[in-house]
C-alpha cells in the first residue's frame, strides 16, 4: 500500500489550513494557496533527505489552488499514487495523474488545483541536473517548456524511475538499511535516480543526434581502464560516455557490438569480480556482506543469486572455500 512510504520520516501532518500553506510555502521559490472552498484540510508530508537530493511522500486531501515557482535549487519528478491534479505550467494545461507523471523545473510557473491525491517526488539538485544534461547533450541544456506536457507512466524510462522510487520510499523505513547509515550507498542511489530522469528527459535519439560519434577499440580500453579502477564507486552510464567522449547511445551501440553486453552490465561483472577478489582473499575481516557493499552491491539478495548466477556458487561458499586452504608458509 502506498501509505507504507516513509512512515518514519513524517514532516507534517496537519488539518490546519495555516500550518499547511506555511510548509507549502518552504517548498517553493514563491508561493501563495488558498482553499477553493471550506476550511477542511489534510496534509501529510512526508520526506527523506540523502546526498543533494530528496523523497518525498504527500497525502493532501483538500481542494488547494496554489500559483507557485519551483525553488531554483532543484528539479522535482512528482508521480501520483492516486488522485490529480490539474496543472497549468508556463501557460499550458496538464493534467498530472497515475498515468501521467510531471516535471517541476526551476524558473517555471505553476497554477495547480487538487483535490485528494497521493504522489512520490523525488528532488535532484538543480547543480547535479544541469551537469548531467552537460554531459549527455554536450554543453547543452534543454528549454524546460518542453516538459509542460508531462510523461506518460508506461514509458519504459518513467516506470523504472518509478519503481526504484517506490522501491526506495519503502527502504527508507528499514532501520538498518544502508540509504541512513551509508553516505556512499545514498550518493550512488541518487546517481541511479539522476541517470534515470535524464533517459526520461533526454531521449536517445536527441541525445544522439547531438552526439553521433561511434565508440571504437581505443576508446573501450580507456573505458574499461577506468572502469577497472573505479568500479566501486558511483558510476553511471554517463560517466562512461564522459570518459569515451561519445553519446551515451553511441556507447551502448559499441559495448553490444565489440562485448556483448550494455555498459550497465559491464559495470555489475567488474563490481562482481571486485566482491570475488576480496572474497579470495578470505584475510579474517572480510565478510560478503562488508565485501558486496563496498563494492557498490546493496540488495544483498540480488547481489547472492546474480553472484551465484555468474560464478556458479554462493559468495558465502567462496569466502569458506579460501579461508579453508592452508596459508604459503613463505
Amino acid at each position: 500500500m502506498s501509505d507504507d512510504y516513509l512512515l518514519s520520516h513524517s514532516r507534517l501532518v496537519t488539518r490546519d489550513l495555516d500550518e499547511a500553506r506555511s510548509y507549502i510555502a518552504g517548498a517553493w521559490e514563491r508561493h501563495t494557496s488558498e482553499l477553493r472552498h471550506g476550511r477542511t484540510i489534510l496534509m501529510d508530508w512526508r520526506q527523506a533527505d540523502f546526498g543533494n537530493s530528496s523523497l518525498s511522500f504527500i497525502d493532501s486531501d483538500g481542494p488547494i489552488r496554489a500559483l507557485c515557482v519551483p525553488v531554483s535549487r532543484f528539479y522535482t519528478f512528482s508521480m501520483h499514487e492516486s488522485g490529480a491534479v490539474d496543472h497549468v505550467i508556463d501557460g499550458q494545461p496538464i493534467t498530472s495523474s497515475p498515468e501521467r507523471a510531471v516535471l517541476y523545473a526551476p524558473g517555471q510557473t505553476l497554477l495547480m488545483d487538487t483535490h485528494r491525491v497521493r504522489r512520490l517526488r523525488v528532488s535532484l539538485g538543480q547543480d547535479l541536473v544541469q551537469s548531467a544534461f552537460a554531459r549527455r547533450l554536450d554543453g547543452g541544456v534543454p528549454d524546460s517548456n518542453k516538459w509542460a506536457a508531462g510523461f506518460a507512466t508506461k514509458a519504459p524510462a518513467v516506470a523504472t524511475l518509478r519503481s526504484l522510487c517506490q522501491w526506495l520510499a519503502r527502504e527508507f523505513d528499514r532501520p538498518m538499511t544502508p540509504l541512513l547509515q551509508n553516505r556512499a550507498c545514498a550518493l550512488r542511489f541518487e546517481r541511479v535516480l539522476l541517470s534515470l530522469l535524464l533517459d526520461v528527459l533526454v531521449p536517445q535519439d536527441v541525445a544522439s543526434a547531438r552526439r553521433s560519434e561511434d565508440l571504437d577499440a581505443a576508446q573501450l580500453r580507456r573505458v574499461e581502464e577506468w572502469l577497472d579502477s573505479h568500479c566501486a564507486d558511483a558510476i553511471t552510464v554517463d560517466d562512461l560516455a564522459v570518459i569515451a567522449g561519445v553519446s551515451v547511445r553511441a556507447l551502448r551501440r559499441g559495448f553490444q557490438r565489440l562485448r556483448g553486453c550494455t555498459p550497465s552490465e559491464a559495470i555489475q561483472r567488474r563490481r562482481l569480480d571486485h566482491v570475488r577478489h576480496a572474497l579470495r582473499g578470505g584475510g579474517p575481516e572480510v565478510n560478503v556482506t562488508r565485501a558486496a557493499m563496498d563494492a557498490g552491491f546493496f540488495h544483498l539478495g540480488r547481489f547472492a543469486m546474480r553472484y551465484s548466477q555468474v560464478f556458479g556458487e554462493k559468495p558465502s561458499d567462496t569466502l569458506a572455500r579460501h579461508r579453508r586452504r592452508p596459508r604459503d608458509p613463505r
